[in-house]
């Protein structure tokens, strides 16, 4: 029994030091392999070291201090999309002289935005659906029309003119089917049109000479007809140009200020956009657009640069109109055809614009008098002679001349129920 447990010690012994040999030489091949690994990273790193220095030298012979810093800093910034911004609200930018005396202020009513131009400022309205209202530094006011897809309002070069019917909340607008409704375009009819010259009162084209910015005027002795032709070569471009920078305006910002009330003084070079004024009528078209250019002022005597005045064009009328008809107020959709108690109509004189009826109804989305009052002349065409009017005057029932309706009248020609209003777009 003794003996036999010698012999297993001894075994056991024998054992051991197989092991002790075998961790000995697997340490030695794994200190091996360390080594190995080391000497080769620290190459690596040599080389690295090496691409290094020629990239920073190459660096430092193709640019200065200064440039390599700007490619850091703009490659930082380009992967750093920075902080999310907030607009401010209609609230924060009411009655403040500051807010956009350093540019155009993009804002917002919590669900939708608007921009407001330089140097004017929010003085009235809650949301954009229902209307707000900016002043310029003179007290002519405007609200803004919000346009989400141009498409709705403008072809590629023209106006995208509608007609309205039904009643109450079931009234639709569609794509007017009358062609000879057309904007921009000019009168081409010789005798009572942008052309004539011969009739003493239809004569067109002695209002467009002082109108139109002709680039080559006859010398003394030309005829008359040669004379003729190039100002109303030039008055197409005008419009055209005009109507054209007003389209890509209202893209851009989504949107146009039409006039909160009807344009008065417009027989004078400073006309005015302003409560309880008396609606310019009985003075010609040609005198209203002309006139209508010079609206919107810092002060008395200085004019603001951030927006176009115009008189208003019909896509845009009707822009407004498809702007009521997306209320969620079943009034204000059903006035676009019947606004029989919603204007000034069935009276025996204009009123002052702005002179509210019962319950200030006349005022819809901010915006006083597009029915009644006076009828409003825009820059739509209508055959070859006439100018459209729209909203109706104070004559008739609203029922039959609502806010949707269109009237036509010779440009040469004035009326005591003819006015007009006017519309601002921001300059790109």
């Amino acid at each position: 029994m003794i003996f036999i447990n010698k012999i297993t010690c001894k075994q056991i012994k024998n054992q051991k030091g197989s092991i002790t040999l075998f961790v000995l030489i697997a340490v030695i091949f794994f200190l091996a392999i360390a080594f190995t690994a080391y000497v080769s990273s620290i190459n690596k790193v040599q080389v690295l070291d090496v691409e290094f220095n020629k990239i920073k030298s190459n660096y430092e012979t193709s640019y200065k201090d200064e440039e390599i810093k700007k490619i850091y800093e703009d490659k930082i910034e380009s992967s750093n999309p920075g902080p999310e911004t907030t607009l401010p609200t209609i609230k924060e930018a009411k009655n403040n002289e500051e807010f956009t005396k350093d540019g155009n202020k993009e804002i917002t009513d919590g669900k939708d935005t608007m921009w407001v131009p330089q140097d004017f400022k929010v003085v009235d309205g809650e949301s954009i659906e229902t209307g707000v209202v900016i002043q310029d530094g003179v007290e002519n006011q405007f609200v803004w029309v919000p346009v989400p897809d141009i498409n709705e309002m403008c072809t590629d070069n023209a106006g995208k003119l509608y007609e309205f019917s039904g009643t109450g909340a079931n009234v639709t607008s569609s794509p007017i089917t009358n062609s000879s409704y057309r904007e921009p375009d000019i009168l081409t009819n010789e005798v009572f049109g942008d052309k004539s010259t011969d009739d003493p009162v239809y004569r067109g084209i002695d209002h467009l000479k002082n109108i139109v910015k002709v680039s080559t005027i006859p010398k003394e002795g030309s005829s008359m007809k040669l004379e003729k032709d190039i100002i109303i070569e030039n008055w197409e471009d005008e419009l055209k140009s005009n109507f054209k920078k007003m389209k890509e305006s209202v893209e851009k910002y989504k949107g146009f200020y039409i006039g909160r009330y009807e344009t008065s003084d417009l027989e004078t070079e400073k006309p005015k956009v302003q409560k309880e004024q008396e609606a310019t009528t009985d003075i010609n078209w040609y005198t209203m657009y002309k006139n209508s250019e010079n609206i919107a002022y810092k002060n008395e005597t200085e004019k603001i640069t951030s927006v176009t005045s115009s008189m208003i064009w019909g896509c845009q009328w009707d822009a407004t109109l498809n702007w009521f008809l997306r209320s969620e107020d079943e009034k204000i959709k059903g006035y676009v055809t019947n606004s029989a108690r919603k204007g000034w109509y069935n009276q025996e004189a204009k009123k002052p614009t702005g002179t509210p009826i019962e319950n200030d109804e006349n005022e819809v989305n901010k915006i006083w008098d597009m029915a009644g009052n006076v009828s409003e002349w825009t820059l739509e065409a209508e055959d070859t002679y006439n100018r459209v009017n729209r909203g109706g005057n104070s004559v008739p029932s609203g029922f039959y001349t609502a806010v949707s309706d269109r009237g036509v009248y010779n440009p040469c020609n004035s009326d005591s129920y003819c006015g007009s209003r006017c519309v601002l777009y921001i300059n790109k």
